[in-house]
């Protein structure tokens, strides 16, 4: 095979990949005000009262879930670490912290 075919072959490669990832890319949800609030809500609440957490983070392609307590928080970078990783509170598309899953939980069993 000559290098143009070669060249050809990999530009149409290239091609099949990218309109792949095109057509199952997820768009990135918008927040409101509110959802932005009650996201650093919960990682200042994991922060201080060292109950874990549950979120849900922007991904393209996958379902990203982090559950952990917050180690820390840079208000500079805004970041969080949880296990030793660190992420960025604009990926956050949702947040729960157990303290709210269990009140959910029992107002539910006592509605039974």
């Amino acid at each position: 095979m000559d290098n143009a075919h070669l060249d050809f072959i990999e530009q149409q490669a290239h091609q099949v990949s990218l309109n792949f990832r095109n057509r199952y890319r997820r768009p990135k949800p918008n927040l409101d005000q509110s959802d932005r609030d009650k996201i650093v809500d919960v990682l200042v609440e994991s922060l201080g009262l060292r109950c874990t957490v549950h979120l849900r983070l922007y991904h393209e392609f996958e379902d990203c879930v982090v559950i952990g307590v917050i180690d820390t928080i840079n208000p500079y970078t805004r970041q969080f670490l949880v296990d030793g990783e660190w992420f960025n509170i604009e990926d956050v598309i949702k947040a729960n912290s157990e303290k709210h899953i269990e009140t959910r939980t029992t107002a539910n069993r006592s509605n039974i």
